[in-house]
């Protein structure tokens, strides 16, 4: 589906493209819901190393224990961020770090 359509977007908790919509930096023709597909909020920690699903929240990976060991500097580095009930995914594949504050978004072309 997203393939077929390249302004297509994927939406999880909707922190990160909810903003760009309300300031029309971002109109997508179709909105994914990833809310109802299994696995995506699974941490899996194995031989192979850690494995975050689109839908981890940081606060999953607060409450993980297993990561104290498998990858301490990532659950180190978590806890001293504010925004606890955000999806990593989102950030992570647009490459926004929080959500757009009003002051600071650009005007719309």
């Amino acid at each position: 589906m997203l393939a077929a359509d390249p302004a297509a977007r994927l939406i999880a908790g909707g922190q990160s493209l909810i903003p760009m919509l309300a300031f029309r930096l971002a109109t997508p023709s179709l909105l994914v819901d990833l809310r109802r597909l299994p696995g995506l909020s699974d941490i899996v920690v194995d031989v192979d190393g850690v494995r975050l699903g689109a839908k981890v929240r940081w606060r999953d990976i607060e409450d993980d224990r297993r990561l104290s060991v498998a990858h301490p500097l990532l659950r180190a580095a978590v806890a001293h961020v504010a925004i606890t009930r955000s999806v990593i995914a989102a950030r992570s594949a647009a490459a926004w770090p929080m959500p757009i504050p009003p002051q600071n978004c650009p005007a719309s072309p």
